[in-house]
């Protein structure tokens, strides 16, 4: 049974991107959308209130830390 290594299986990708060409900043950047994407599906909502229709989040920790994530765009 083959065992999973992150450290390894990231390094392959890096060596991957860097084959298709992909910079080191590009790198970061496509880092950073995946790990919004992934902290996005961690966020909860609670039921609305019916009266004003306003949902709010149930945990605002997932969107904070998105809220700081600098995107860089490439051009």
């Amino acid at each position: 049974m083959q065992t999973l290594n992150d450290a390894s299986d990231f390094k392959r990708v890096k060596k991957a991107l860097s084959v298709i060409e992909f910079s080191a900043e590009e790198q970061d950047a496509l880092f950073a959308i995946i790990a919004s994407v992934i902290h996005l599906g961690t966020v909860g909502f609670l039921e609305p209130e019916v009266e004003h229709g306003e949902v709010k989040l149930e945990n605002g920790r997932p969107v904070n830390i998105i809220s700081k994530v600098k995107f860089v765009i490439m051009h």
